[in-house]
């Protein structure tokens, strides 16, 4: 929910919703909290105003410290161009249904993994085929079972009977000297 004049900011889930009136005056950039008596503030660029806008925002509310990264603010930027505020508010707009669109793409394409990989045992390179991502991007949302346990636990080391090398359980070449190395001297 976006507050519009004369509405109280909300409060959901310990984030807080503002709108900013933001203008051009001068070659300072002004910014209003027309919901907050008092809170307004400037600053000579943009991303200087919104770091002090959350500020005053917070002063003004009594926040916890920290809050500042918690407030949801909803810029309408007032420049005196009404052909560039239109496009640039469509860009901006856009772009933040795309994030929203990437997250829940994330999301659906870890279940995916998840649910080929664990459920069915696909391999890792056709639940990336399938997924339509990279096979590293599958190990990284799915470490193989028997990678976690090689490394969750340690393992007996004995000697190869074949190339007389010390191995793991899981035989590979332990991290020790091998066995012709052992028996060579210096």
């Amino acid at each position: 929910m976006v507050p519009v004049f004369g509405e109280v900011a909300s409060v959901t889930d310990e984030t807080y919703h503002y709108r900013v009136v933001i203008t051009h005056e001068n070659g300072a950039w002004l910014a209003d909290v027309p919901q907050l008596a008092g809170a307004h503030t400037f600053a000579r660029n943009i991303p200087g105003l919104h770091k002090a806008i959350r500020e005053v925002i917070a002063l003004v509310e009594d926040l916890p410290d920290g809050a500042e990264d918690s407030l949801d603010l909803d810029y309408e930027y007032r420049i005196g161009i009404p052909e560039v505020e239109a496009e640039t508010r469509q860009l901006r707009a856009d772009r933040k249904r795309i994030r929203q669109e990437e997250d829940d793409l994330a999301r659906r394409t870890d279940a995916a993994a998840r649910t080929l990989v664990e459920q069915y045992n696909f391999s890792v390179r056709d639940a990336a085929a399938l997924t339509g991502v990279s096979k590293q991007r599958i190990s990284q949302l799915v470490p193989r079972k028997e990678s976690a346990e090689r490394f969750a636990k340690p393992q007996a080391r004995k000697k190869s009977a074949r190339t007389g090398q010390r191995t793991t359980d899981a035989g590979l070449p332990s991290a020790g000297r091998s066995a012709s190395a052992e028996g060579s001297g210096p």
